[in-house]
């Protein structure tokens, strides 16, 4: 099956323990296509909806990249990372919490929520005078929060849910581009007197791609090898 006159948008399910751009990367060989982008990076850890754009479609991730996105994850308590997310290491224990630190849980997320400046975390891809913020990070592990970039953000929708033994908190988060949901985590923890970290991450919609409507890696390959038609709702076609 040629798909070089095929253009448009696959609303694909990154799998945990892959990176964005190394999934790219597989669907550009599988596809057999120049020309293929995705619509806003995924860290490793996380999975989800990941826009890829194939041909002519690569032209629509633009307006994708600046549409809203909407997330769940698991936050867990009593240790915190340097990355502030799983695949970081630890730099700190904090064992002492409970039921009573939840007291205060709505008055924070109200305060979390609208338009707002969000502090730019360390270990991030962002750039500052040209160099990635990870690899500043490496050679100047002593840099503080307040000389952190931050960036305007607008938080829609946030909500959390804690297990029954208080170790853990769930969140579902509706926000605009560019907001780190482990920065916000980590705000959620300071306001309630905690250490915590992002364990897990799933970004459910991105601009009208929902998860519901997306395609597995494995089933777009079975699609492929069987020379079938791209026309599921997983893919938006692009008129050329």
């Amino acid at each position: 099956m040629s798909l070089t006159d095929t253009h448009g948008v696959i609303n694909l399910i990154k799998p945990i323990g892959v990176g964005s751009t190394d999934l790219v990367a597989y669907v550009k060989r599988l596809l057999k296509v120049s020309k293929v982008g995705h619509g806003g990076t995924l860290d490793p850890f996380a999975c989800g909806v990941l826009p890829i754009g194939i041909n002519r479609g690569t032209k629509s991730l633009q307006s994708l990249l600046e549409g809203d996105k909407s997330y769940t994850g698991t936050a867990v308590l009593g240790m915190e990372t340097d990355s502030l997310d799983i695949e970081g290491d630890a730099t700190g224990w904090h064992q002492s919490f409970g039921k009573e630190h939840t007291i205060r849980t709505q008055e924070v997320l109200s305060s979390l929520m609208g338009t707002r400046l969000q502090t730019t975390p360390l270990y991030s891809a962002r750039r500052v005078e040209g160099k990635r913020l990870y690899h500043i990070a490496r050679n100047t592990p002593e840099l503080q929060p307040a000389q952190l970039p931050k960036r305007q953000i607008t938080v829609h929708d946030l909500q959390i849910q804690w297990d029954s033994d208080y170790q853990k908190f769930h969140l579902q988060v509706r926000c605009s581009k560019g907001t780190y949901i482990r920065q916000i985590v980590q705000e959620i923890a300071e306001q309630l007197g905690i250490v915590a970290y992002l364990d897990s991450l799933c970004r459910t919609e991105v601009a009208g791609l929902s998860l519901q409507n997306a395609i597995s890696v494995a089933k777009l390959f079975e699609i492929v090898h069987k020379g079938a038609d791209f026309s599921g709702q997983w893919f938006h076609r692009v008129q050329v």
